[in-house]
């Protein structure tokens, strides 16, 4: 019997991978989102325009590969919140031509033109299919957080900020992926969200979701970052009470609920942890970003960088250090960073393109769907005010794709019931009525069983 019939149009059920095409198409996707995730996360602790160039040919050749899969016949599929990103990043690459910083503003450019294409191509596998792509992006997360675990192993000394362990004061950092302990802390909190999110679905069993959780709960607790801990109970909170009505949020805010009481025998422990030994006074400066911030909206800047900003990969702004001293100080604010990269019109599409993708997610009629998008647009949100990226190809950027995609693919998903089911009735509308008894009402069992 095909795995299709154990999963109910409600989506509440487990993910089984028995049939042999629904684990190719879960093989596929889950190639594609970890070379995704991989794309996005630094391959060096100084990355030259050689790497981006690298990067965007390895985004090109996955793009190919999938068009050389696809099935016979595809209908292509893109989501009315992609296309808000079309028209940035079709600006991006108009804008890059004005630039005078050489050829990276239009590689990144081109690599977020590459970026968008991929999930839309991937939507063609995944239509006939439920939850395979959080499964895939399930996978992928752990993948990464294997590599950051891995790397405490084969490179110790590399695995800690500021060459201490973390009883020292030191923060976890990836060392095979030079990521830094930010980078550590949101792969570790969207690993722990996917896991609740798929247990409170029925999509995995227990013991996979607390290892999973306790997992990502550890790369975040031993990176020290408050923003991803943060965005990681916003998104938690934004995903369960608005799907408070179905299985998924209410197991979730039970969740919650029972994970509160522990947090408070603890809260001595977690607030030396979320002081990080700092001052007030750094801490209200947010760890001295306000200083850059404010250089930033307090600058003139004429009226062509005013409009078309500064050009992508202009992430570090000088700051006087002193007499005479300066530094180059990033940014670390995605809404900022993406005024000082692309200008107030680029700044104008992004801010776009997220309300875009808000309103689809909270269109999305599958519960579990629905609170995975939400998850991460929440996460994206908060995490965005502290770290830049979203308006480039990062790995923000792609979370925000992702909720995307998983919301479409919902809606092909249901698309394809209804579309089955009325098939079906009208089939049955010619089968004699002493027999129609006995035929199975199910959309699901319709999909599953095969024409009359």
């Amino acid at each position: 019997m095909s795995s299709l019939a154990s999963v109910r149009p409600g989506g509440e059920n487990r993910l089984l991978t028995g049939n042999p095409r629904r684990s190719g198409v879960l093989a596929v996707v889950c190639l594609v989102w970890l070379v995704l995730l991989i794309n996005v996360q630094p391959w060096s602790s100084s990355e030259s325009g050689s790497v981006a160039v690298l990067k965007g040919a390895t985004l090109m050749g996955v793009g190919l590969a999938l068009l050389l899969v696809l099935p016979a016949r595809p209908v292509f599929t893109i989501p009315w919140p992609v296309l808000p990103w079309a028209l940035y990043a079709s600006y991006l690459i108009c804008s890059a031509l004005l630039q005078d910083g050489g050829a990276e503003p239009l590689t990144r450019a081109l690599r977020v033109a590459l970026g968008l294409l991929i999930p839309v191509v991937v939507l063609v596998f995944i239509r006939k299919d439920q939850g395979v792509l959080e499964t895939a992006a399930f996978i992928g997360f752990s993948v990464l957080a294997l590599i950051i675990v891995a790397g405490v192993f084969l490179d110790p000394g590399g695995a800690w900020w500021q060459g201490r362990d973390f009883s020292s004061g030191a923060r976890l950092r990836g060392a095979i992926l030079p990521m830094m302990p930010p980078r550590v802390a949101e792969i570790g909190a969207i690993l722990c969200g996917f896991a609740l999110l798929l247990w409170t679905g029925k999509r995995i069993r227990l013991p996979l979701a607390v290892a999973a959780a306790v997992a990502g709960l550890s790369l975040l607790i031993l990176s020290r970052t408050r923003t991803a801990a943060l965005a990681l109970l916003i998104g938690l909170l934004l995903a369960f009470f608005f799907t408070r009505r179905r299985q998924v949020g209410k197991r979730g805010l039970s969740l919650l609920a029972a994970g509160a009481v522990p947090v408070l025998l603890a809260w001595p422990i977690i607030s030396e942890w979320l002081t990080r030994g700092q001052s007030p006074e750094l801490m209200s400066k947010l760890s001295g970003r306000t200083a850059v911030w404010d250089f930033v909206i307090n600058s003139e800047p004429d009226t062509r960088t005013f409009l078309f900003g500064h050009g992508l990969g202009e992430k570090r702004i000088l700051l006087r250090r002193g007499e005479g001293d300066f530094q180059a100080v990033p940014i670390d604010n995605s809404w900022i960073d993406a005024y000082w990269e692309t200008g107030i019109i680029g700044l104008c599409l992004v801010a776009g393109a997220m309300a875009a993708a808000f309103v689809f997610a909270f269109q999305t009629q599958g519960p579990v769907a629905k609170a995975f998008s939400l998850f991460l647009l929440g996460y994206v949100s908060v995490a965005s005010v502290n770290e830049s990226g979203l308006c480039d190809l990062s790995s923000l950027t792609l979370l925000v794709l992702l909720a995307v995609t998983i919301s479409a693919g919902d809606r092909l998903y249901r698309s394809g019931l209804r579309s089955n089911a009325d098939a079906f009735r009208g089939r049955i509308s010619d089968v004699p009525k002493q027999r129609r008894a006995a035929i199975p009402r199910d959309p699901a069992s319709v999909i599953q069983e095969g024409p009359l």
